[in-house]
């Protein structure tokens, strides 16, 4: 009989740590990789690294470092603030997500060299400057060119360095609209309504515009085609420098729910974008870029 239960019991334990050693294999495995070791998406959206970056909790943005080697998001639980995360790549394995010194951010964005990351706080665009060690500084304000006694969000930086965001100021075409302040000599000028036909006297928002400034995506709400709280539009730049009239980017991206936060990786491979479909939490969703093609007339 004793030996028996010693049998059982070793042959417990074994299977323990097999089991223990398998499931950490794997998850270091499903780290490894681009895009935190994810298969990449085609063309129908589907939830980005569920269980590691969408989870149970509300997730939104998604930003890769130039180099792939940094993936930003933010989160927060039902009914808290949001923060910034951060996952890393250090020898092609991925570290789990962690929160940043970005104290009670939201709405990351990469300069385009990766030395400044934009951000919304408290109502305000601000930024912070990647130090030699890697970590990053105090937090700055860019000032009134930027900020308003309004709400300012989503902060998007074009390759000249310009900044696309949003704002719900005064003197706008509605709720909340588009702007765009030019980088010039090392400052931001007066930031700019972009106007119509992006503009409207509903509300736009979380914009994302390529780093050429030949595609913008962004999420609208209240049009006459929209089919949820919050859906995403795209829009091309023009031969004449306009912005052509934004197409809904109809149900193989939005739902009745809310779709928002929308941005391309930087090697223009997929789109992310944050979708509230699932029980009203927001969830990180990706698919291929090539679905851009169906728009682009």
């Amino acid at each position: 009989m004793k030996t028996s239960n010693i049998k059982i019991i070793t042959l417990v334990t074994v299977i323990f740590i097999t089991l223990n050693f398998s499931s950490t294999s794997n998850a270091q495995i499903l780290m490894q990789g681009n895009y935190l070791g994810q298969k990449l998406p085609e063309n129908v959206p589907v939830v980005f690294a569920s269980g590691i970056i969408s989870t149970e909790e509300n997730e939104l943005n998604s930003i890769f470092s130039s180099d792939g080697n940094e993936f930003y998001f933010s989160r927060g639980a039902l009914g808290s603030g949001n923060k910034i995360f951060v996952s890393k790549r250090v020898n092609n394995v991925w570290s789990a997500p962690e929160v940043t010194s970005l104290t009670g951010g939201v709405d990351p964005h990469f300069s385009p060299d990766c030395k400044r990351i934009y951000f919304a706080l408290a109502g305000d665009i601000v930024y912070a400057e990647r130090m030699n060690n890697g970590s990053w500084s105090e937090i700055k304000n860019p000032g009134e060119n930027i900020n308003s006694t309004s709400r300012e969000l989503y902060p998007c930086v074009v390759a000249e360095g310009s900044l696309y965001f949003q704002s719900s100021r005064p003197g706008g075409a509605g709720g909340s609209d588009i702007y765009r302040a030019q980088f010039k000599d090392g400052i931001f000028l007066p930031a700019v309504n972009i106007g119509t036909p992006i503009n409207t006297q509903n509300g736009e928002g979380d914009v994302f515009v390529s780093p050429d400034e030949k595609l913008m995506i962004f999420s609208g709400s209240g049009r006459s085609d929209s089919q949820g709280s919050g859906d995403l539009y795209i829009s091309f730049r023009q031969s004449n420098g306009t912005w052509s009239v934004p197409e809904n980017m109809g149900s193989n991206i939005n739902s009745p729910s809310l779709e928002y936060c929308p941005m391309m990786s930087p090697d223009g491979q997929v789109l992310f974008f944050t979708s509230k479909r699932n029980n009203n939490q927001g969830d990180i969703y990706w698919v291929s870029s090539k679905i851009i093609k169906l728009y682009h007339k």
